[in-house]
C-alpha cells in the first residue's frame, strides 16, 4: 500500500476525532441538542467501513470516500457560514472555537482526499 493511501486514512480518522472534539464543544457550550453526537458516530461507521477498502486497492471506495468527503466538507462549510452570523447570540470563544474545529475538519478532509488521488497512487487503485 502506498504512503500517501495510508496517510489519507489516518486524515480522515483525524477527521473524526476533531468531529468529536466539535460535539463534546457543542454539548458543553449548550449550542446544539445531544441529537449532534450522532454525528462522529456515523462518520467513524462510513470512514472505516468504506476506509478499509480503500486501504485494500478497491477503486469504487476510492470514489466512495471522495463522495461522503465532499459531502462532510459542503455541510462544514454551511455550518461556517451559519456560525459566522451568531457571534452576538453566544460567546465569541464559543464561536471561534467551533469554527477553527469546522475549518480544521475541512482542511483534514480536503488534504486525505487530495492524498488519494495523488498520479503515483493511480496504479495502486487498478
Amino acid at each position: 500500500m502506498p504512503a500517501a493511501v495510508r496517510t489519507s486514512f489516518h486524515l480522515y480518522l483525524a477527521a473524526v476525532v476533531v468531529s468529536v472534539a466539535n460535539v463534546v464543544t457543542q454539548v458543553h457550550f449548550h449550542i446544539n441538542p445531544a441529537l449532534v453526537l450522532l454525528n462522529p458516530v456515523l462518520e467513524l461507521a462510513v470512514f472505516l467501513g468504506i476506509g478499509l477498502r480503500m486501504r485494500a486497492g478497491r477503486p469504487w471506495a476510492r470514489v466512495g470516500m471522495s463522495s461522503v468527503a465532499a459531502l462532510i466538507i459542503v455541510l462544514n462549510l454551511i455550518f461556517i457560514a451559519r456560525l459566522t452570523t451568531v457571534f452576538g447570540e453566544y460567546s465569541t470563544l464559543q464561536v471561534v472555537l467551533l469554527l477553527v474545529l469546522a475549518a480544521g475538519k475541512v482542511a483534514l478532509l480536503g488534504a486525505a482526499t487530495w492524498m488519494m488521488y495523488r498520479p503515483q497512487n493511480q496504479v495502486y487503485f487498478r
